[in-house]
């Protein structure tokens, strides 16, 4: 289970990190968007207690049949549906004029 979290924890920040390589900017106000987003009690530091509760959200979101378990199909088909929101020509290439639209619209 606990590689399982770390799947869907680093799945979570390969997407983060698509996102803020679309921005113009450096990516750094993703980032410390981001991180004040998991830094719950605000005192600059994750802890893995505030770390859990993401990957955590992300875990029930990856399990769709909740059976308390991601399969290696409901990682796909979670990148699939992330993918999906993004490509907003529905093309199947994200470009970065796409990344920016959903960004700013999320």
């Amino acid at each position: 289970m606990k590689n399982k979290m770390i799947l869907v924890a680093l799945l979570g920040l390969f997407v983060m990190s698509l996102e803020a390589s679309a921005k113009k900017t450096s990516g750094l106000a993703s980032l410390g968007a981001n991180f004040k987003t998991i830094d719950t009690n605000g005192d600059r530091a994750i802890s893995f207690d505030e770390l859990r509760v993401i990957i955590d959200q992300r875990f029930k979101n990856a399990d769709v049949n909740k059976d308390g378990q991601v399969s290696y199909e409901e990682v796909l088909q979670a990148v699939k549906a992330r993918f999906d929101e993004r490509d907003l020509n529905e093309d199947g290439v994200i470009e970065p004029s796409e990344a920016i639209k959903f960004r700013l619209s999320n």
